[in-house]
This record gives C-alpha cells, structure tokens and sequence, in this order.
C-alpha cells in the first residue's frame, strides 16, 4: 500500500521535509494512504515526536492499533467509528498512554475538514463532561473586514455544560478585534444577556435566530447541511 507523506508548520501550511528539520519548535508528519485519506498524525516539538494520531478504517481492530502504537510510541490518539451524516463526519476518539485509556470525546467535522462540534466523555461513565461547537464566518463584513486579524479570526467558540455555567447558559468566545479584548475573552449568553441581541456589529455577520444549531449542546450532528 502506497503511502503519501506531507509535512506541516502549526500554521497548517505544508512544507517541505528539510524545512521540517529546521524547525526549532512544532510540525506535523501526515501520512495518508492511496485514496488520500489522513491515517496518521505525528507532532514534533523540536525534531522530538510528542504525539501521534492514528485514523483507523472501519474494517480495523482498535485494540490491535492500541497494542502497536503503546509499543511503538507509548501510546497516542485514535480516531474510530467514523460516519458520514447529513454531510458531517463524526469521529469516536480515545486517548492512551501506554495500555491506559486517558481521554475519551466525540468530534464533528464539516465537508472542509473543519471541527464544528467537539464533546469531552467521562472514561468511566460515558456521561457527557463538556461539549464545544465552532462557528466559522465565511465574510467579515464591512465592520470588521478592516480590523487587524487575530488568531482564529472569524471563529465563535461556544461551550456548554461548564460547570462554572448556570443550567442552559453558554459561554462564547469571539475570535474578532474588539470583542475579544472588550469581553477580556468572552460573553455569557442567557435569558437576560445576549451579545449577538446586543451588539448591531455582530448581529450583521451572525443573526442568532438562524442559527438554532449553536443554542444547545444538543443536536451534536446539525439535522442541517449549513449551520
């Protein structure tokens, strides 16, 4: 089986191998198989490997991935159980160091690649820890189109089911001038607060009526092809 081999910088961009090795701090190995699908995700920090991600087929046996990579690397990331609904990719992951299951979620990609909804599980329990959902804007706008870019600029965190959160509030983080540095990185919503209610700027490039998806943790998987 052929193996395609792409190098990256944190910044995502591809690079070639040697400007890899010339990296003082963090970039990735991707290895990908003939159909181009990712099947494994090396991170180095400082020519050092740190970590690794291993994406198995459906047809794979997690457990032989697990025995394999503890013995190769000491452990690492898998991502399983992988689906195709409404248009969205849904992953199972667990985490391992060595033998011992360390963390367990769920993660929800768009056609893009991008994660749109990102759900922390107890390892124990399987209960449903803390939930994440992003929202990606694909225009900023003339308010903002002129504002110095951040990182992540454009993206809306939303958390749910933090535990410093009163029952059916949500956290968002605005990744655009202004609002991060104003909000000191934040904005509770609620019944009596609503920064998208509040603020014409971003009413004008997010109308939170139109977009139920982000009002709950739940639906994890949008029962919509655009949320």
């Amino acid at each position: 089986m052929s193996i395609i081999i792409k190098y990256k910088n944190l910044s995502g961009e591809q690079i070639t191998r040697q400007q890899a090795q010339n990296i003082k701090d963090y970039y990735f190995k991707e290895e990908y198989d003939g159909n181009l699908d990712l099947r494994k995700r090396i991170s180095y920090d400082q020519g050092e490997i740190f970590h690794v991600i291993h994406y198995l087929k459906n047809d794979e046996d997690l457990n032989n991935a697990i025995i394999y990579s503890s013995n190769q690397y000491g452990g690492g990331g898998f991502y399983f159980n992988k689906q195709i609904i409404n248009g969205y990719t849904s992953w199972d992951i667990e985490s391992y160091e060595n033998m011992t299951k360390v963390d367990k979620a769920k993660k929800i990609c768009d056609a893009t690649g991008r994660t749109i909804a990102y759900q922390k599980i107890d390892i124990h329990t399987n209960e449903i820890i803390n939930t994440k959902k992003y929202f990606y804007l694909d225009g900023l706008g003339s308010f903002f189109s002129e504002a110095p870019p951040i990182p992540d600029n454009g993206r809306f965190d939303f958390s749910y089911d933090e535990p410093d959160l009163e029952p059916g509030e949500i956290f968002v983080v605005i990744n655009l001038m202004l609002y991060m540095d104003v909000g000191g990185g934040g904005f509770n919503i609620g019944a009596e607060e609503n920064i998208f209610f509040e603020s014409p700027e971003l009413a004008s490039v997010f109308t939170w009526e139109d977009h139920p998806y982000y009002h709950s943790a739940s639906p994890l998987i949008p029962n919509i092809t655009i949320v």
